[in-house]
């Protein structure tokens, strides 16, 4: 015995695969670990973006068939490219240094957006 107290937390992350979760307000962090989809008319995958910041996100998903997770999503995306503006920027564009800048600066605005929406 290591003497490590923990405590389990089901509602710390959620990940919302694929079609999604009909909840989010319990989690704490929201975990993007594949594509969304609904039905087969719309889907976003994170994959698209490994060199690049993703754009606004058009058009929002169809009220019929999405959860809740698929909406907070591309809301909170959508709100953290807009606060950012010109700053969101391709992150192989620019140099380490550069790099850690502007990840810094994307990050208090991402913050700021979650403190609105909570």
């Amino acid at each position: 015995e290591a003497g490590v107290a923990h405590q389990i937390r089901p509602t710390l992350q959620a990940e919302p695969e694929g079609t999604g979760l009909s909840e989010v307000g319990l989690f704490s962090v929201y975990h993007m670990t594949s594509e969304l989809r609904v039905g087969r008319s719309w889907n976003w995958s994170k994959r698209a973006f490994t060199r690049s910041y993703p754009p606004r996100i058009p058009p929002l998903p169809p009220n019929k068939g999405a959860k809740k997770s698929t909406f907070a999503f591309v809301r909170l995306l959508n709100d953290a490219v807009d606060a950012a503006g010109r700053r969101w920027m391709p992150l192989y564009n620019r140099t380490r240094q550069n790099r850690t800048a502007q990840l810094a600066s994307l990050e208090e605005s991402i913050g700021q957006t979650k403190q609105l929406i909570l």
